[in-house]
This record gives structure tokens, C-alpha cells and sequence, in this order.
């Protein structure tokens, strides 16, 4: 199922006001959160639950809100919970094979 959260839903998930600056950056880390998850979940995104994916989505932009501008090597997705959200919905694969 996909990503079915709005701008105004994620704003008061991850608790930040309404000013046109916040609207725009909530608007940007929905596009950018909603791509990461589809991206990492590839094949199965179409058929992990809705809540799911709205709660992965909630959890990377959140914490991409609150992340600092600079720092080391990490993994948004690890790090805020989201990929062990999806890990149940995310299709494994052996890796590469030789003919």
C-alpha cells in the first residue's frame, strides 16, 4: 500500500508548527521520506500495509527533521526505526548468482 499521509499529518506526527518555512520543509521531507521507503521496500512496497509504510514514512522524516546538518556516516533509514519497520515487508534475495 502506499505512502497516504498528507503534508498537515506528518506536521502533527512529528509536532511542528504551520509557518510557511516549516509547511515547505514538512512538504520536502514527505516527498523525500516517501521515496526512501518505496525505494527500500522496491518490489513489495505495493503490498506492505498502510499503516506500515505511513509510520516508516513518519519515523525517517522525523528524523531527518531533527538531524544535524553535519554528520558522520549513518543510515537515516536504521536509525530512526524505520527499516525495522519494513523489514517484515521487504523481499530478500539471494544475491548474485553465476550461470
Amino acid at each position: 500500500m502506499a505512502v497516504t499521509l498528507t503534508s498537515e499529518q506528518l506536521a502533527a506526527a512529528i509536532r511542528v508548527g504551520t509557518t510557511d518555512e516549516e509547511t515547505a520543509m514538512v512538504t520536502r521531507l514527505l516527498a523525500y521520506a516517501t521515496q526512501a521507503v518505496s525505494r527500500h521496500l522496491a518490489d513489495e512496497y505495493d503490498n506492505a500495509p498502510e499503516a506500515v509504510v505511513n509510520e516508516a514514512t513518519i519515523r525517517l522524516a522525523a528524523y531527518l527533521y531533527d538531524l544535524p546538518h553535519v554528520t558522520g556516516p549513518h543510515s537515516p533509514l536504521r536509525n530512526s526505526g524505520a527499516a525495522s519497520i519494513l523489514e517484515p515487508y521487504r523481499q530478500h534475495r539471494a544475491g548474485l548468482t553465476r550461470a
